[in-house]
C-alpha cells in the first residue's frame, strides 16, 4: 500500500489535504515512522508522483488497519462466552496505571483480561486489579495483573494542565477528577495575587502529592508554600513533586512536611503566615476549619479553598455556620459561596467553599 511520508508536525495538515482531494485511503491509520515522520496511506485513485504532494516521498508499506474497538472484543470467544456478563464496564487510568475491579466469577481468567487491555491501550504500562481500600490512610490494594517490559511497578507519572506528578494510587490517593476544581483554585490565587499586588503564601495542611500547588507555582505568583500530609508515602512523594516544581520554576520556596495538619496551629511558626489556606479532607472539612484559621495572616486578605461532602438540604446552613465560625475567630467575611460541585449520593453532593477574608 502506498503511504505519504509528512513530516509529524504537519500530519493533520496533510490528511485535511488529501481527505479533501479524495486521495486518503480511508479505514486506515496514520503510521508513525520516528519522532519526526508519519505515514499517511494513499487511495489508488491518488497520484503516483511525488510532485503532486509538495516533493514528498512516497513509499509502498503494510498499512495500519483498525483494530478492536474494545478490549472485550480481544478476548477470546471462549472467554466471552463464559464470562461475558461479569466483565467491567468502567475502569481508571492514572498515568500508565490501569486499575479495575474484577467480579469473583472473572478472577480466573485476570491474565487474559489483563492483556486485552494492554493490546487495546497502548499507553497502559500495567493492569491492576482494585481489591479494595485498605489501611489507616485508606489506599487502594492493588494487584498487578499484566504488565509490559518486565515492569509491573505503581509508580507513574500523571499530567494535568501540563504538569506532571509522580503518584501511585498504591501509595496515595489522587483524583484526576478535580483537575477542574484544582484549575479554578489557581484562577482564584491569581486574583489574591493581583489584590495584595505580592506573591503568596499557600499552606496545604492536607495536599497529597500536591496537585493544588502546580498551577500557582507555574504561574509563578509563590512566593512560599508549606505543604503536608499524614501519609508518609503521600509526603515523600509530595516532597519529589515539589523538588521538581522547584527545579523548573526556581522563584519560590517550599517545605513539605508528614505531620497531622491539626498539630500546625501549635507551631507559632506557621501561625499567622498563609495568604492562601486548602483544606480537601471533604468528609471532616467543617470540623478541622475552626482549628486552622490561626494558620492565616491577619490584617491582610486571605483565600480559604475547600471541599465538603454535605446533604444537599444542608448547604446553607453549613454556610452559616462557616459564617458564625469565620466571624467568632474575628474574620470579616467578604465574600462566601459554597457550590456543588458534583453528586456524591442519592442525597449528598461534593461542594467547593471559597472564603474571602480579613481577620483582624
Amino acid at each position: 500500500m502506498r503511504h505519504l511520508i509528512v513530516p509529524s508536525k504537519k500530519t493533520a495538515e496533510w490528511l485535511d489535504k488529501l481527505r479533501s482531494s479524495g486521495w486518503l485511503m480511508e479505514g486506515t491509520g496514520v503510521i508513525k515512522i520516528d519522532d519526526d515522520f508519519r505515514a499517511i496511506a494513499l487511495s489508488q485513485s491518488a497520484p503516483a508522483s511525488s510532485d503532486d504532494y509538495e516533493g514528498l516521498e512516497i513509499i509502498d508499506m503494510e498499512g495500519k488497519l483498525p483494530g478492536p474497538k474494545s478490549w472485550q472484543n480481544r478476548l477470546s470467544p471462549n472467554t466471552y462466552e463464559k464470562i461475558g456478563k461479569f466483565l467491567p464496564n468502567s475502569y481508571e487510568v492514572q498515568g500508565d496505571v490501569l486499575i479495575v475491579k474484577l467480579e469473583p466469577e472473572v478472577l480466573d481468567f485476570a491474565d487474559e483480561i489483563g492483556n486485552a487491555f494492554l493490546e487495546q491501550l497502548n499507553p497502559v504500562r500495567v493492569v491492576c486489579r482494585d481489591d479494595g481500600v485498605q489501611g489507616e490512610f485508606r489506599v487502594r490494594k492493588l494487584t498487578p495483573i499484566a504488565f509490559r517490559d518486565h515492569n509491573n511497578s505503581t509508580d507513574t507519572v500523571i499530567r494535568e494542565h501540563g504538569i506532571g506528578y509522580h503518584t501511585n494510587p498504591a501509595k496515595a490517593y489522587f483524583s484526576a477528577r478535580l483537575g477542574t476544581e484544582r484549575l479554578e483554585s489557581a484562577h482564584h490565587c491569581l486574583r489574591l495575587r493581583s489584590d495584595l499586588q505580592r506573591n503568596l503564601v499557600i499552606y496545604d495542611p492536607y495536599a497529597g502529592v500536591g496537585p493544588n500547588l502546580g498551577l500557582p507555582i507555574s504561574d509563578g505568583i509563590v512566593d512560599h508554600i508549606i505543604a503536608g500530609d499524614l501519609n508518609p508515602a503521600a509526603a515523600e512523594l509530595l516532597e519529589k513533586n515539589l523538588q521538581v516544581l522547584k527545579s523548573k520554576f526556581s522563584n519560590f520556596t517550599y517545605k513539605a512536611i508528614c505531620a497531622d495538619a491539626l498539630e500546625w496551629p501549635n507551631d507559632p511558626g506557621y501561625c499567622n503566615k498563609a495568604d492562601v489556606l486548602f483544606a480537601n479532607i471533604p468528609h471532616s472539612t467543617l470540623n478541622h476549619l475552626p482549628k486552622l484559621l490561626p494558620l492565616l495572616k491577619r490584617k491582610s486578605l486571605t483565600l480559604v479553598r475547600g471541599w465538603l461532602i454535605l446533604e444537599r438540604e444542608q448547604i446553607q446552613e453549613s454556610k452559616e455556620k462557616i459564617e458564625s465560625m469565620f466571624n467568632d475567630f474575628g474574620a470579616l467575611i467578604h465574600e462566601i459561596d459554597i457550590e456543588e460541585a458534583k453528586g456524591f449520593s442519592t442525597t449528598k453532593c461534593f461542594t467547593r467553599l471559597t472564603i474571602y477574608s480579613t481577620i483582624e
